[in-house]
């Protein structure tokens, strides 16, 4: 009957030069591939050209559009949308809050006189 310690000992070597083949085969493999990888970059460059084409869609197309976030911050929105609206250069700003947008309207009276409170 072999003995039981030499029998694990065999299975770590075995293991061990597993491991070993495993890691000269990933190593091999991210030798081969470019730096940044060409996956990622085709990916990267796929993404700008379709953002790219939304663009000019956006800055094209007839009507004024605004996309917000769930936290109410502007995404994106085309020129059109600005002059419809008649805002004033530098008003909407991507990253920007909407409150801005509705403050300004407010204050040009767009939302009809404010009623004030009764005794004030």
């Amino acid at each position: 009957m072999p003995n039981p310690a030499a029998l694990r000992e065999r299975r770590l070597r075995k293991t061990k030069a597993q491991l070993i083949d495993e890691i000269d085969a990933l190593e091999r493999r991210a030798a081969a591939t470019p730096k940044g990888g060409t996956e990622l970059k085709r990916r990267e460059q796929e993404l700008a050209r379709k953002e790219a084409q939304l663009r000019v869609a956006l800055d094209n197309m007839p009507g004024g559009m605004e996309l917000v976030d769930r936290d109410w911050n502007h995404v994106l929105f085309n020129s059109q949308y600005c002059e419809l609206h008649d805002y004033p250069d530098g008003l909407l700003k991507v990253g920007g809050s909407v409150l801005d947008e509705t403050r300004f309207q407010a204050e040009r009276g767009d939302q009809g006189k404010r009623s004030r409170p009764a005794g004030r």
